[in-house]
């Protein structure tokens, strides 16, 4: 009896040994499927921030290659004006886009009126784009070859004398019908001057030389018959 007590008691701790240790084995492996999620987590995670990071410096490399193409910096600044031609502008729309670079794909920085005036390089008359500059040989940007003329403004017009009548001692000619427009004269007050005839009724008069060569824009109220 005392025997048969004794193999009982040891079948049964031998029993919750096993079951121990089995209960253990499974933990210790749900323990590993645990830490291998986490490792596939993580390596998820890392490789989600290094596409994060990609695609951010793809982005802002995109748009630097975008600032690149729509701004030209150009390769002179200024030039002596005698190596320059005046030309006029020429386009049914109204005005033409001075651009950063060579193509409608970059900026505009500026606008000429048709008919306006404009300094040029006379070696762009062959290209598709010409460089333009202001009245002092400062380089402007770029304008389309086929918006210009280079003759006298294509009009012939009904020129008169008229006088300059400003109080500041002179008045400016420009290069369009407004002060936004790039002063290419001067003109003081007193001094006579060829106008345009039809222009009497306009808020700016075309001005021309002696020679009956288109010079610019002058204010109405700057002039006197």
């Amino acid at each position: 009896m005392v025997v048969a007590l004794v193999v009982l008691l040891i079948v049964v701790v031998v029993g919750f040994g096993l079951y121990f240790l089995h209960k253990l084995d499974e933990s210790s492996k749900q323990n590993e499927k645990i830490e291998k999620i986490d490792s596939q987590l993580q390596t998820l995670q890392e490789e989600q921030e290094e596409n994060s990071d990609y695609e951010i410096k793809r982005n802002s490399q995109s748009k630097n290659d975008k600032k690149a193409q729509t701004v030209q910096t150009p390769v002179e600044s200024k030039v002596n004006t005698s190596l320059l031609v005046v030309a006029y502008v020429k386009d049914e729309d109204g005005y033409t886009n001075v651009r950063s670079g060579k193509g409608t794909q970059y900026s505009i920085i500026g606008k000429y009126k048709d008919g306006a005036s404009v300094l040029v390089h006379p070696d762009d008359f062959s290209k598709s784009w010409m460089r333009v500059y202001h009245d002092n040989g400062v380089f402007y940007g770029y304008m389309s070859r086929n918006k210009i003329v280079n003759q006298n403004a294509p009009t012939t017009p009904t020129l008169v004398y008229a006088y300059v009548k400003d109080e500041d001692g002179y008045t400016n000619v420009r290069s369009g019908e407004g002060t936004n427009y790039p002063i290419v004269g001067k003109v003081s007050d007193g001094n006579a001057i060829l106008v345009n005839a039809d222009d009497f009724s306009k808020s700016w008069m075309r001005v021309y030389h002696d020679n009956g060569t288109f010079y610019g824009y002058m204010s109405r109220n700057k002039i006197v018959r």
